[in-house]
């Protein structure tokens, strides 16, 4: 069984569509023709030993049980530490999260060629799970970024000072430029070997998302590196206007 017969229930809508005789026909005929590909494709049928749904099934409920526990224990520490005359919490909440951050960087790759790169099974990288894993943290620290700087423009966070927003400022230039340094790594050896099952990647995206594919390179790499190597404005980042804070909100949705 192949993940991609996952596709039956999504195409019921859940399942009240497939109560449609007319959607059922096209969801059946869908999914049987897929399945029929399949199974005449040598590449994929290799994989089944790993691309199966249980395998598949059991490894989310693995990486979901694991991020929700971590996510449960961490906020149990942090509520408790605010009532504690002590930093034991504190010192809990480090251990754990010191222990999350190895497992994180384990299950998040994983979860990167089960969710993301399973979806075109002829193609791989040994690059994907760690590109996907800057593309997070970049988004993560504009989000903290932009956050913060709301925050502190409605009154709060009184404690944050222009070197906080500029210590932010300075994460974001830094994996803005980690993450175009695996996507510029993954497309040179890919380029550069020619190989027709991995040319397919970035052959699709070029040809039929043109826009989006180099737009992503611009605002990712470009837009960073012009704006945020002045020291001066990531000191001035706290005292941005409403239409700029507007746009910084947008090149965070794009990141996202």
């Amino acid at each position: 069984m192949n993940p991609l017969l996952l596709i039956k229930p999504l195409l019921g809508l859940g399942g009240g569509l497939l109560n449609n005789p007319i959607a059922k026909l096209i969801t059946e005929k869908t999914v049987g023709a897929i399945s029929h590909k399949l199974e005449k494709d040598k590449i994929i049928k290799a994989k089944s030993g790993y691309l199966n749904i249980p395998f598949f099934l059991l490894r989310a409920a693995f990486f979901i049980f694991g991020w929700s526990l971590y996510r449960y224990f961490s906020r149990k520490f942090s509520l408790a530490q605010d009532s504690s005359n002590d930093i034991s919490n504190h010192k809990k909440n480090f251990r754990i999260s010191a222990a999350f951050l190895v497992f994180y960087i384990v299950t998040e790759s994983i979860m990167s060629w089960d969710w993301i790169m399973s979806l075109d099974p002829h193609w791989f990288s040994t690059l994907f799970g760690w590109y996907v894993f800057a593309s997070m943290f970049v988004s993560g620290i504009t989000t903290i970024a932009l956050v913060t700087i709301y925050l502190k423009s409605k009154g709060y966070l009184e404690f944050v000072n222009n070197s906080h927003i500029h210590d932010l400022g300075k994460f974001m230039f830094g994996i803005s430029v980690f993450w175009t340094y695996l996507w510029f790594s993954q497309f040179m050896l890919i380029w550069y070997s020619n190989i027709p099952e991995e040319v397919t990647y970035f052959m699709t995206r070029i040809e039929d998302y043109n826009l989006p594919f180099f737009g992503m390179l611009v605002m990712n790499f470009i837009f960073p590196l012009l704006i945020l190597m002045n020291s001066d404005y990531k000191l001035s980042l706290i005292h941005i206007s409403e239409p700029t804070r507007r746009y910084a909100i947008s090149y965070a949705v794009f990141c996202l």
